[in-house]
């Protein structure tokens, strides 16, 4: 193989060509590949504060059920406990209208005890007159 000055020529000619293809082809396919990797950190970055912010509202929605629920189960509590004690006092007042009404009838019972006590002494006392009338009459 023999050098020649064809060889420094193909050289100079290479070389020129890669400079000119580096200013006019590379350097913007490179600025091209930079802009493309930043702008995919750019959106994975935004999509990591999408997922951050994202999970915190799902946290924030969680403690809100959570105490959305404790609220509800002592809401229900409280409407039981008031329940109950209305249930009580209609209880209490059943028992006080039954105890007046039985009071009244016990009443009313012994007026007609009474009446029927003085009616039979009236009765009896007729019976024994004509009882005694009659053993008198038959003697």
């Amino acid at each position: 193989m023999e050098i020649n000055g064809t060889l420094f020529i193909q050289l100079i000619i290479f070389l020129s060509l890669l400079l000119f293809l580096s200013n006019s082809l590379f350097l913007p396919i490179l600025s091209l590949f930079e802009k493309r990797d930043h702008l995919i950190k750019d959106v994975k970055n935004q999509a990591i504060g999408l997922r951050d912010k994202a999970e915190k509202i799902g946290r924030e929605c969680e403690e809100a059920y959570a105490i959305a629920v404790q609220d509800a189960k002592k809401e229900l509590a409280h409407l039981k406990y008031l329940a109950d004690k209305e249930a009580q006092e209609l209880l209490l007042q059943a028992k006080n209208s039954t105890l007046i009404k039985l009071k009244k009838h016990e009443e009313e019972l012994v007026e007609q005890e009474n009446t029927v006590k003085n009616k039979m002494d009236a009765m009896s006392e007729l019976l024994a007159k004509d009882i005694l009338l009659a053993l008198l009459a038959r003697n």
